[in-house]
């Protein structure tokens, strides 16, 4: 038990260790910045000003726009293209990228581009592909000249909403010189955006105002720390979850572990009583016996934990390697913890030496008298609170197992608590996965769509009807999306912000209730997240400039604000005009067509497709599984362990009386089933405490896991306890034959005369 506890502990948070050293080598070796501010258009002079604030290290203006591309010899897709400037030919002093393949930029107005990695390989890109981009300026016609790592995207993130795998269907970021980005948007000589990183020891938040007052009088769109830069939210919420789960469920086991060791211990100075009485007489000083049952505790945890630890560092290697498999890392460190470790020892020790304490100070303090003379009888029966059984009332198999546990109602105790949080350990993960199905489910019904078409140029609202007459769409409606600014009393957050009709039914909204609610004048619904960050229905809030109040809360587990279709295109300068379109098909075999037609007919640049969209969640999910896994086969291997130590001290202690059963005639069969039905009591208590532990735990680690990114509301299944329940009585069934056994091989003969012996 200690070497799966230490093992658990040291293989996870290890694990976890690694992961973010390996996030954190190309944050420095890249130069990733502190923050970054974008606005409408400002002359690269400004560049200089903000270099001079005090506390900024190095700053880098840039273009960052986002426009169609196609790769004609891939696919035939319109594929939304952030492409991000870069100084070609020489590298950016900040946010730099590294080449995985091919060759950086050459010169600023190189044909090249160079295509970020995840992009690249979801897509297949190689070195030489075709790609063409349409801008303000026209078509330009180039190839990809490289593969490139860069530390804003890590994880690939259009935004802290937009982070699933799915999204690169219909986004991806390329690299572009910046003079070749320029001609080709009509930019010349503008940026609009600044990428900064601050001196060591200077308040970020305080420089990260200052250039945003130095950036005032070009509109700042976006303020964003590297702390709420997408890839970075995502990642650190992924690895700070996983990261208390590395820390949380192996203590849990090593609090297993101390309630065993001290059911064990406090057997092993029961039957060595007469020996301790043998050595006090002789003048063993009392606290030399507690130093010896001490040590055998501690030499237990010293043991199993230094072999928990080769096993534990054996198994971070593969689990750091599944979770690097979905960042965009260009090295995967894999080194031995020498810190985790250190605390795997600690903590093994420590537990341990708690666990034996007790049995240990009980050893020492024995009477030499008493003990060396035996067990005598006791005038009053331990348990004489408990009703006697009376003859002809009920069977013995009924009451013989419950008489059983209360014979040591702590040792029961302990092993019912052990057991609950084994069971909890299983129903957790699973209760996890639970939850974020419920959560996909919940986007489903509000997805009362298939099909999301975004724009690149924004087109009249009767646009929608031309499409709802279109064959295989069963309805069509038009929607304004834009990236914004939520403000409030000097606090500030980036939000998707969604124009809606007041009447839509095509992309439905449902309070924190379950309740249908609508974009109307009252205000704005926000995601449930602002709720979390603060923000309370009523509260006045400035989004992109457009003062108004908070209606409400909705259940979308993303950053969203919804405001009426009208009040969005105002603010924005297009009344009358939409830049989406939900489409809502007859049938999914229309899809494929729809599409066609929506690319040809209409310019479109992205399309996405909602059962695509839950269909890569799901998969997505698939990081977690072996995660997951680990958990559900520690937590069973613990069961089993402690369902072994339970019934294998309660035959000992019982061998005798056993033996006296076999011998007037009672088969070892019944006596097996009296057992069972005994470890079947423990079970079924230990499932009620640990339904309700798992049931707080997952919640608690949902909240935990959601962060400051989307809100996860736990969800159990009924499934999940029948799961957990089916395994652990499979466990049980299985852990408790080599007692059974033992039972239906004693030596009635010598089993009998033991105690008189």
């Amino acid at each position: 038990m200690v070497v799966l506890g230490v093992a658990f502990f040291v293989g996870l948070f290890g694990a976890m260790a690694n992961l973010r050293l390996s996030i954190d080598e190309p944050y420095q070796e890249l130069h990733f910045a502190d923050f970054t501010v974008a606005f409408d258009s400002a002359p690269r002079s400004v560049v200089d000003g903000i270099a001079n604030i005090s506390g900024v290290d190095s700053v880098a203006g840039r273009l960052t726009l986002e426009v169609p591309a196609t790769f004609p010899g891939r696919s035939s897709d319109v594929i939304a293209a952030r492409i991000v400037s870069l100084p070609a030919p020489t590298h950016a002093s900040v946010d730099d990228v590294l080449v995985d393949r091919g060759s950086y930029l050459a010169t600023g107005a190189a044909p090249d581009v160079l295509a970020e990695k995840a992009f690249a390989t979801h897509h297949g890109l190689q070195i030489g592909d075709d790609v063409r981009i349409t801008a303000a300026n026209g078509t330009w016609n180039g190839t990809v000249g490289g593969i490139a790592i860069s530390p804003e995207y890590l994880w690939p993130a259009r935004t802290a909403a937009e982070h699933m795998p799915d999204v690169l269907e219909r986004w991806g970021v390329l690299f572009m010189g910046y003079d070749g980005l320029a001609a080709l948007t009509g930019r010349t000589g503008t940026i609009n955006e600044v990428a900064v990183t601050v001196k060591a020891g200077s308040d970020t938040d305080a420089v990260m105002q200052a250039t945003r007052a130095a950036l005032a009088a070009y509109h700042v769109t976006a303020v964003v720390p590297r702390a709420e830069q997408p890839s970075v939210v995502i990642l650190n919420t992924t690895v700070s979850a996983l990261d208390t789960l590395s820390f949380v469920f192996p203590v849990f086991f090593l609090v297993i572990v101390a309630l065993s060791t001290y059911s064990l211990l406090t057997r092993l100075v029961h039957a060595q009583r007469a020996q301790i009485g043998v050595l006090l007489a002789l003048g063993v000083s009392r606290r030399r016996v507690l130093a010896h049952y001490l040590e055998f505790a501690l030499l237990v945890g010293l043991l199993g934990s230094l072999a928990g630890i080769v096993a534990g560092t054996l198994l971070s290697f593969p689990v750091t390697d599944l979770f690097a498999s979905q960042v965009s890392l260009p090295l995967v460190v894999q080194a031995p913890h020498w810190d985790v470790m250190a605390a795997g020892i600690g903590l093994s020790l420590a537990f341990t030496a708690l666990a034996g304490l007790l049995p240990a100070l009980r050893a020492s303090k024995e009477q030499p008298s008493e003990t060396m003379r035996g067990e005598v009888p006791r005038d009053r029966p331990r348990h004489a609170r408990f009703p006697r059984a009376r003859p002809g009332k009920g069977k013995v198999s009924r009451k013989l197992p419950v008489r059983n546990l209360r014979r040591s109602p702590l040792r029961s105790a302990l092993v019912v608590l052990a057991l609950a949080l084994a069971a909890s350990l299983i129903i957790v993960p699973f209760g996890f996965l639970d939850s974020m199905d419920a959560a996909v489910r919940t986007q489903a019904e509000s997805a009362n769509f298939d099909l999301r078409a975004l724009l690149y140029r924004p087109m009249p609202e009767n646009t929608s009807r031309q499409v709802a007459s279109w064959s295989g769409v069963a309805a069509a409606e038009g929607f304004v999306a834009a990236s914004a600014l939520l403000e409030m009393e000097g606090l500030s957050w980036n939000v998707a912000l969604y124009g809606l009709r007041t009447d839509s039914d095509v992309y439905r909204l449902f309070d924190r209730a379950g309740n249908r609610v609508y974009a109307s004048g009252d205000g704005i619904l926000l995601s449930a997240i602002f709720e979390r960050r603060g923000l309370q229905v009523g509260d006045s809030v400035n989004v992109s400039g457009l003062v108004t109040r908070v209606a409400g809360f909705t259940r979308d587990l993303t950053s969203n604000g919804y405001l009426p279709l009208g009040t969005v295109q105002a603010d924005l300068g297009i009344s009358g005009l939409v830049n989406g379109l939900f489409v809502r098909l007859t049938s999914p075999s229309s899809e494929d067509a729809v599409r066609a037609q929506l690319y040809g007919s209409l310019p479109v640049w992205a399309i996405a497709s909602t059962a695509r969209s839950i269909q890569e969640t799901n998969d997505m999910m698939r990081l977690y599984y072996g995660f997951i896994g680990v958990i559900i086969v520690f937590g069973m291997a613990l069961a089993a362990a402690i369902v072994f130590n339970a019934v294998t001290i309660g035959v000992l202690e019982r061998t005798r009386e056993i033996a006296t059963m076999r011998t007037i005639g009672i088969r070892g069969r019944t006596i097996a089933g009296f057992i069972t039905v005994e470890n079947v009591l423990i079970l079924a208590m230990s499932l009620v405490l640990g339904s309700l532990l798992g049931a707080v735990l997952t919640q608690y680690l949902a909240g935990l896991f959601g962060g400051d990114v989307f809100v996860l509301d736990a969800d159990i299944g009924w499934r999940t306890y029948a799961v957990a329940a089916i395994l652990l009585l499979a466990v049980l069934l299985v852990s408790e034959l080599p007692s059974l056994r033992h039972v239906q091989r004693l030596d009635l003969a010598k089993a009998t005369k033991e105690r008189a012996g």
